[in-house]
């Protein structure tokens, strides 16, 4: 798709006030006082049975590092690492973050609010349910929508069997048929009911949930500066879940580490701007629009009084992506947007500070509104942002929530240690360059449309939304676009043209202009998608190229080292070459950066960047010229 992107400020950058929290980068079983200020910071029990599946140390840690923002990832409920010596969001300058994790808060049947955070979420020790890895276009990888052939194991469903080491459809067969989205992505499951999390944490009362989370990265250039993550929250028990509030609680602390005041000196702000996106290869309907809602961090530069911390260029936000919808508005809103963003700080008591109970931590989620302030000082912070209400949640009912962590530069002049006069902002923040890698993370978000039913009378029309009552239940909608007009509906179902409605008064959402919808019927938004990753993993690449400007030699299989590697370049240019396990950890870097025209001829030795041998197995050479990325699989046998 030929796109650019337009944004018109709306209203914004708005933000919250408060403060951020400062976390010691310290076991945390060795300091209950902390563990006590800080959700993050829960005792977890590596036990010599349980340690092999939780993806905190080597070698279960991982890692996204398709794009130029390296997060460290979890199967913890948390987003960052802080139990490893490495940084947690490393993105051009330094670490932008220490740690972030969902909060599921909810009222149970005894009406009272619980909150489920990382201290309870957490996978069981089975040696199953570890990280796994993928990307698109992996075999029992293909996603509904894009490929010819979505449903993989042929048996009549689709995507029925997600990829978490289980055999969930029950046909014998294991992670046979699931959706792969990305160049990079991990999936795990976790839930707060463990033996493990209930002995540690007596006092909790668990939802019974159960989460399956996949994170999402690409390396296309331009859209390789952020992460997407999205949730699937089952209410895994046996009674109803209601009024559930879901939420990102992140704490960044920005600033050169080697300064011990780096975490005291940040600050904070909300960016809610309404954007559009403008596809010029479009007659009509060639803008989409699109909210930005994202909650941010950056580093204030030293003044010598108030801020001390060291300085380091760059924001850091969580940007609010999309969840689940009820066009009924009976379980879910009908709208997808922010409902909360709150900012703490460990000096205050609650509500100013950190919540650290279940009720606070409801109490934070549901509070509801976005200030319309930075906030005010240098200080050490943390933020909050949520999604809901969603009325209720049955027994196997699940929720979508879905995000993106994004970075972007501009705010002072690293070599000058001041304001950069070019930004021209009176040295006050410029966000450009994060909005626009939010744009970049939002478009890959909202995807395309396509027909996914095969009917070519349904999602016609701007006609985007299905109106399904439950059997025997009539619904009575109210079209929003025309306050006159309403429709009785019963008994209907979504392979009927009659049951399709344009519930967001767009006549674009979808239109047949757009790319794959010309014979009409296209009713489903697909998202996540860029079109260089369906076309770098589905072409069928000659056995000596990648592309006409990169091209590797054929991989010796099996092999055994030392490993000979060539690759040519026919003009000056970008190329990164590395060697990666089944687990999509990156063992061997070989190669980067912009290198001239040439024959290139290198080694691998098979051994780690820590210079261990590699154990004997399944390996993967990627390479990449910026755009478009090849993986090839070979056996490695140590001599």
């Amino acid at each position: 798709m030929s796109s650019r992107f337009k944004h018109s400020i709306l209203a914004g950058p708005v933000a919250c006030l408060g403060f951020f929290i400062f976390v010691m980068m310290t076991f945390p079983a060795l300091n209950p006082a902390l563990q006590a200020a800080d959700p993050m910071l829960s005792d977890t029990p590596f036990k010599s049975d349980s340690s092999r599946i939780y993806a905190v140390y080597p070698p279960h840690a991982v890692e996204h590092d398709a794009g130029d923002l390296d997060l460290q990832i979890t199967n913890m409920d948390r987003i960052g690492n802080p139990w490893l010596d490495e940084p947690s969001a490393y993105w051009r300058y330094g670490d932008y973050l220490y740690g972030a994790e969902l909060w599921i808060g909810a009222i149970a049947s005894d009406n009272l609010s619980y909150t489920s955070t990382s201290m309870e979420l957490r996978p069981t020790i089975d040696v199953r349910d570890r990280m796994y890895y993928s990307h698109e276009g992996m075999t029992g990888g293909n996603r509904i929508g894009f490929s010819s052939q979505p449903d993989d194991d042929n048996d009549g469903l689709t995507d029925e069997d997600p990829l978490n080491g289980w055999d969930d459809d029950g046909d014998g067969r294991i992670d046979e048929d699931y959706s792969a989205v990305s160049v990079q992505m991990y999936s795990c499951e976790f839930t707060d009911y463990t033996p493990e999390a209930l002995e540690q944490h007596p006092d909790h009362r668990p939802l019974n949930v159960k989460v399956s989370q996949r994170s999402f990265g690409w390396s296309m250039a331009g859209y390789d500066d952020f992460v997407g993550v999205e949730y699937e929250i089952l209410n895994d028990g046996f009674e109803t879940l209601r009024e559930i509030y879901l939420g990102i609680y992140a704490d960044c602390d920005i600033g050169p580490r080697d300064n011990p005041e780096y975490f005291a000196d940040d600050g904070g702000s909300v960016m809610v701007i309404d954007t559009f996106f403008v596809d010029s290869s479009l007659d009509a309907c060639d803008t989409t629009y699109v909210p930005i809602e994202m909650a941010y961090m950056y580093d204030i530069p030293d003044d010598g009084v108030s801020a001390t911390g060291g300085d380091q260029e760059g924001f850091f936000g969580v940007l609010f992506l999309g969840h689940s919808t009820d066009p009924m508005d009976e379980w879910a809103p009908q709208e997808a947007r922010l409902y909360t963003c709150r900012f703490f700080s460990t000096s205050l008591p609650y509500p100013e500070g950190l919540p650290r109970n279940d009720f606070e931590r409801y109490d934070a989620l549901q509070q509801g509104g976005i200030p319309i302030r930075p906030t005010i000082h240098p200080d050490d912070y943390s933020f909050l942002i949520s999604v809901g209400p969603f009325t209720e949640l049955s027994p196997g009912e699940s929720i979508i929530f879905q995000v993106a962590l994004v970075a972007g530069h501009g705010y002072y002049d690293t070599d000058e240690n001041e304001p950069d006069p070019s930004l021209d902002s009176g040295g006050l923040p410029n966000e450009e360059s994060l909005l626009n890698n939010a744009l970049a993370a939002r478009e890959i978000f909202e995807g395309r449309w396509r027909d996914v039913d095969g009917l070519s009378d349904t999602g016609v029309d701007g006609k985007e939304t299905c109106i399904s009552p439950p059997p025997g239940v009539s619904y009575h909608w109210n079209d929003p676009c025309d306050p006159e007009h309403s429709i009785w509906f019963e008994d209907n179902s979504c392979d009927e043209a009659g049951s399709w409605v344009d519930n967001d008064c767009n006549p674009c959402t979808p239109n047949d202009d757009h790319e794959g919808c010309d014979q009409g019927g296209c009713e489903i938004q697909v998202h996540w998608y860029h079109p260089l990753t369906i076309a770098s993993v589905n072409a069928t690449p000659t056995a000596a190229g990648l592309t006409d400007i990169l091209r590797i030699s054929p991989i010796r299989n099996p092999a055994i080292p030392p490993l000979p590697i060539e690759f040519v370049l026919s003009e000056q240019h970008r190329c990164e070459l590395g060697i990666y396990d089944v687990m999509g950890r990156r063992v061997r870097h070989l190669a980067s950066g912009d290198r001239s025209e040439g024959l290139y001829q290198l080694r691998w030795d098979g051994k780690d960047h820590l210079g261990t041998s590699a154990a004997p197995g399944i390996y993967f050479l990627r390479a990449s010229d910026g755009d478009q990325i090849l993986t090839r699989q070979f056996v490695l046998l140590q001599p």
